[in-house]
């Protein structure tokens, strides 16, 4: 990791070399954040290559953007996941790509309490209409 003020830069490079692992190959991985209040950016870049037969390299990405809102009133977040067929299958194809777009809602209730609203859309890639999650959390620190 790499950091310039409020600029983070990380790099990742691995593998398995376990043949029977989902993840057998070898995988890379970047991501830049910038964090100066009160936005927080994140993109994030992957690829795998699988080393078993008839496995295809995937990627994807991960991008956020969340704000903290004045005056004690929470935090807005939204992001976006898209990986290719590829990816999404570990090597093996899915039927199309994955993708999620969310967003979320927290505020703080007390030093300790909070609320957290969010939403999501999902296409997971087996070829099924994409779908919406809704939440409510009252989340608790102890």
């Amino acid at each position: 990791a790499y950091g310039v003020e409020a600029l983070t830069f990380e790099a990742l490079f691995g593998g398995t070399d376990v043949a029977t692992a989902t993840w057998y190959g070898t995988y890379y991985g970047a991501q830049v954040t910038y964090a100066a209040d009160p936005l927080t950016v994140v993109g994030q870049y992957g690829n795998f290559n699988p080393e078993a037969a008839a496995r295809e390299d995937g990627s994807g990405f991960f991008g956020s953007l969340a704000y903290a809102l004045g005056g004690g009133l929470g935090t807005v977040t939204f992001e976006y996941t898209g990986v290719d067929k590829n990816f999404n299958g570990a090597g093996v194809p899915t039927a199309e790509d994955y993708s999620k777009i969310y967003g979320e809602y927290s505020h703080p209730l007390t030093d300790d309490v909070s609320l957290i609203l969010d939403v999501s859309n999902i296409t997971d890639g087996s070829g099924a209409e994409s779908y919406s999650e809704y939440e409510a959390v009252i989340s608790v620190g102890l």
